[in-house]
């Protein structure tokens, strides 16, 4: 009995630390470029701005016109895509919450 006791204490001291672990202050944004008739835009340049910080992150959109800036701090966003041959469409106030993804 004496041996169950003195265990307990640390192993539940250890499942609420692997339980805190879990938890993250992030979220993401992620889309797919289309063009007006519903077609993927590949390689079009995505650019995310932090609207309080100016941080911004750059990437290309895949052959499906997908794209994903993964683990991005809450705030409110400024989204960019740019691609030849098309008008740059701006998209602000994108808010990001903890734990909840923009599409």
């Amino acid at each position: 009995m004496r041996i169950s006791q003195r265990f307990s204490l640390p192993i539940a001291t250890l499942v609420l630390a692997l339980s805190a672990f879990g938890q993250t202050s992030t979220s993401q944004i992620s889309g797919t470029v289309r063009d007006a008739s519903g077609s993927a835009v590949p390689r079009a340049a995505v650019t995310l701005t932090n609207e309080n910080t100016g941080v911004a992150s750059r990437q290309e959109t895949t052959d499906a016109g997908v794209f994903s800036f993964p683990a991005i701090s809450v705030g409110s966003y400024l989204v960019r895509v740019e691609a030849t041959g098309f008008k740059a469409a701006v998209r602000n106030g994108n808010t990001v919450q903890i734990n909840t993804p923009l599409t």
